[in-house]
């Protein structure tokens, strides 16, 4: 309506799309306690954004900071519609009121706040990121929109794959019903029409000053306006070559990449070579240049407000591809954001810019000193060998500008403060190993839980190895293997044996009658667990399980924790009934039970009576409901099945009834395996081989039965009580305490943590329940925590912006009479504590250049041991 009220006499209403519902959602939140006034006013959503920027952000030197007291509306606005819209919006305004230019177009992809002393900080210490997934890290939706709008041309074949996923976005934008209708790719055409003339309207004419000049191109750019009313009705320009005309202005851009021209809108204003982001200057000049005629010509500027905001809709729309900001919570809506990447960049220049700007750039943006960049496996060793020396080279440039800054040598690659580790990712649907088709049944009985995603670790996992064996230079730039996404239906088990085989893998090993190898750094293990599940208490016992059937360790970690650091009271208010599958509901329940009596947990002995009771019904509807021998609910036998699941399933293949000559147990053990791999099938020396125990039938079953997995998959519904939810708060606790008494670290995610766990507030992060401000806060010891981004491209954020996030959240704790609960100097040392925790969970430590070391002494011919030892530092240093 705003909008329509501004342009009743000059265009068609028809045309015009009203508001975005996010953005005016965001905006009212914004402005509910210190703008309330502005509602009753009719004004420009142009004007708005001056008024947002007077309160949210500041000029330092130049560069743009938002402001840390309003942190939590900062990252709502933003989140929702980019930053570069606001910062563009501040230097428009600070050159038309002070006549001050902006210095450059090339300050941070994601702005540093104006708290000076955590930025000075962080500059000071260095800081590592220890988890970060790379392609999900890289600034994918500004390089996309790039590229679209520099070749909207022959783009058909790519949009196809968005088409379906763009229509199930909802509440992206809210237009008229007309306009609603057009497809995807006619949107993005558009946006590139309107981008150019926008571009040779506004930028070129960036030096007149005059009125009568806007008054002169005024009328033309009414005439586009019809053009894009026309391309609603009737597909996009017939006579018109759009990809021509780009092209002319492509060949005098300012800037290229392998001899093609990025943008060709870096031109015009003046590009610093010896800074970052050169890429996307181009955009945030044409905003600038936009913003400064919308603002100094007042209502003749009408027509650049119509064009510069329906650009803006439709990159707001194309841009909710990318960023997850659709309100819903859970990993299956992380995912659809995660899946899409590279879709349109893939095998042009614009995904090596994606992997530099999330790797080099990345770290001299945030004082990064060590980076983990985590990458999905692949089949054979050369297909990973490509992958890592493909992002190896995508992350030189053509010029080190700063080498002393980050003392690396780009003809060595093992001096890298860069490395990798080696995600494998889950499956997003169980495989229960059941077939539909009753006529297979016979050969389901022979089919594990999991067992084809199984068989594509056991792949790629060996392809790690062969790697490790052959190509040892791009060998020793992995450090560790990890395994994410999907966590509600694919349990650590599945990836028990390939842990303990990589981890335990040595390649060529340092022995003292052989000099001519060198070992490869042990491969550390990190895992997702406790972030996505159907119950706190499923998620508790993902990490028990993990710790347990992957071997977790000291130097280990485990990636979010969130279900660690959840307040069960809050969590259970908004979920009194949880609903999953009856596999999940049965072991929770044996879990429960274990838990208290193993580590003496004091609960009535009425409601263990009635945890006990739902077990045994459980166990009866799965294990006897064919009422074929029937099995007593034993729940210390089942406990004991249920720590071998961490074992090769095939090793439990046989069924007790055809085992007639293995006597002493059913157990197929390999006594001499013949493969590394096989020495791994089992997790710990088990000797539960007795009939009477019913152990090994219980695991065989559990993996082999077929109708006892299609019984598994059945809904159950818990409800929940008092008893229940302070159950959950011991259990937090005593896990929490194995995870300590472990020396296992947990890597937080402040924004992932925040969006999948669909949090109300940023002070409800787990990081300040597991790592409280004051170690005597919670009456718990601090655990390890580290800070890091996660996909910091699908979550719109930056290592240091996570560091303020949660600085600000802490700046606005207030106690009863008003003063704040922490000062600036007790934040920064609680901020300071976590930066040293991010450096002590490195995979990649201060030692790993012993390796470069030895290198040196067996190139200059010293192989001895006495003198290869007197080159490694001693046991003080």
């Amino acid at each position: 309506e705003i909008i329509r009220e501004i342009t009743r006499n000059h265009v068609e209403l028809r045309l015009l799309p009203r508001l975005n519902d996010e953005v005016i959602t965001a905006w009212e939140k914004s402005v509910h306690k210190k703008w309330q006034s502005i509602s009753d006013d009719k004004v420009s959503p142009f004007e708005f954004l001056n008024r947002v920027i007077e309160d949210t952000m500041v000029l330092n030197s130049g560069i743009p900071h938002f402001k840390i007291n309003e942190t939590e509306i900062w990252k709502e606005l933003t989140f929702q519609l980019g930053e570069d819209l606001f910062s563009s919006t501040l230097l428009s305004d600070n050159y038309i009121k002070h006549g001050v230019k902006p210095k450059h177009f090339q300050w941070s992809y994601i702005l540093h706040s104006n708290f000076f002393a955590l930025n000075n900080l962080l500059k000071r210490k260095k800081i590592n990121e220890n988890h970060y997934h790379l392609f999900g890290s890289s600034p994918n939706v500004d390089l996309s929109w790039l590229y679209l709008m520099n070749n909207p041309d022959n783009q058909t074949n790519k949009f196809s794959n968005f088409e379906n996923k763009f229509a199930l976005e909802e509440g992206n934008i809210n237009t008229h019903s007309s306009f609603k209708q057009t497809r995807l790719y006619y949107l993005m055409k558009i946006a590139a029409y309107t981008r150019l003339k926008l571009f040779e309207s506004c930028c070129d004419h960036e030096q007149e000053t005059t009125n009568n000049c806007k008054e002169d191109y005024k009328w033309h750019l009414m005439g586009i306006l019809k053009d894009i009313n026309f391309i609603r009705e009737n597909g996009f320009l017939i006579d018109y070559d759009l990809q021509n005309t780009i092209n002319i202005y492509k060949y005098h851009s300012h800037h290229k990449e392998d001899g093609f021209a990025i943008d060709y809108a870096i031109r015009g204003f003046e590009t610093k070579d010896n800074l970052d982001y050169i890429e996307i200057a181009g955009e945030r000049h044409l905003y600038y240049c936009c913003l400064k005629d919308i603002f100094q010509y007042d209502g003749k500027s009408i027509d650049i407000q119509i064009l510069f905001y329906l650009y803006l809709l439709i990159k707001n729309k194309f841009r909710g591809l990318f960023i997850q900001r659709n309100n819903k919570y859970g990993f299956d809506n992380f995912q659809r954001y995660q899946d899409t990447k590279f879709g349109f960049i893939e095998g042009t220049i614009y995904e090596k810019l994606a992997v530099r700007m999330a790797s080099k750039y990345n770290m001299r943006e945030n004082y990064i000193e060590k980076l983990e960049l985590r990458i999905t496996p692949k089949d054979t060793e050369e297909l990973l060998k490509e992958r890592i020396d493909r992002c190896d080279e995508y992350s030189k440039e053509k010029t080190d500008k700063y080498e002393d800054y980050l003392r690396e040598s780009t003809d060595n690659k093992n001096n890298s403060n860069y490395f990798y580790v080696i995600s494998f990712p889950k499956s997003k649907n169980f495989d229960w190993g059941i077939k539909d088709n009753e006529e297979n049944e016979h050969i389901s009985s022979a089919i594990c839980r999991e067992k084809k995603l199984r068989e594509k670790i056991k792949k790629q996992a060996q392809a790690i190895h062969d790697l490790r064996c052959s190509a040892r230079d791009t060998a020793f730039r992995i450090y560790g293997i990890d395994a994410c996404s999907h966590e509600v239906n694919c349990r650590p088990e599945v990836f028990g044996q390939a842990f303990r085989y990589l981890s335990h893998s040595k390649s060529y090993p340092f022995l003292h009658y052989d000099h001519s190898k060198i070992s490869l750094p042990d491969l550390r293990k990190t895992y997702h667990a406790g972030e996505d599940f159907y119950d706190i208490i499923d998620g508790l016992r993902s990490i028990d399980e993990a710790i347990l059937f992957l071997k977790l360790r000291h130097g280990d970690r485990i990636g979010h924790g969130v279900s660690l650091g959840l307040n069960p009271e809050k969590y259970y208010n908004h979920r009194p009934h949880i609903a999953m599958p009856l596999q999940n509901a049965l072991d929770n329940y044996a879990w429960i039970l274990y838990c208290t009596r193993e580590y003496e947990i004091n609960i009535s002995t009425s409601f263990y009576a009635h945890l006990k009771a739902v077990f045994d019904e459980y166990f009866n509807e799965l294990y006897n409901s064919s009422k074929e021998n029937p099995l007593i609910p034993d729940l210390s036998a089942y406990i004991q099945a249920w720590k071998l699941r961490g074992d090769n399933p095939a090793c439990y293949s046989k069924s007790p009834a055809d085992d007639h000559e293995n006597k002493k147990g059913f157990i197929d053990e390999n006594l001499n395996p013949i493969t590394e791999w096989e020495h791994h099938n089992f997790c710990y020396r088990h000797k539960y081989k007795d009939r009477k125990q019913n152990i090994y039938n219980l695991y065989h079953r559990y993996h082999f039965d077929h109708q006892l997995k299609k019984t598994a998959t059945a809904i159950v519904q818990i409800d929940v009580n008092d008893d229940y939810v302070k159950l959950v708060r011991q259990l937090q606790i005593m896990i929490r305490n194995l995870v300590l008494s472990k020396g296992v670290a947990i890597e937080s995610n402040p924004s992932s943590n925040f969006l999948i766990s669909k949090l109300d507030k940023i002070i409800e992060l787990p990081v300040f329940q597991l790592f409280p401000v004051e170690e005597s806060e919670n009456d718990f010891i601090r655990l390890n925590v580290s800070v890091n981004t996660d996909d910091q491209g699908i979550f719109y954020t930056s290592l240091v912006k996570e560091y303020t996030l949660l600085a600000g959240a802490l700046q606005n704790e207030f106690h009863s009479n008003g003063l704040r609960k922490y000062s600036g100097d007790k934040i920064l040392n609680w901020i300071n504590h976590l930066i040293d925790n991010s450096k002590e969970q490195c995979f990649m430590d201060s030692k790993s250049a012993d390796f470069d070391t030895v290198a040196c002494c067996q190139r200059s011919g010293q192989t001895s041991m006495s003198r290869l030892c007197q080159s490694l530092p001693s046991v003080e240093e």
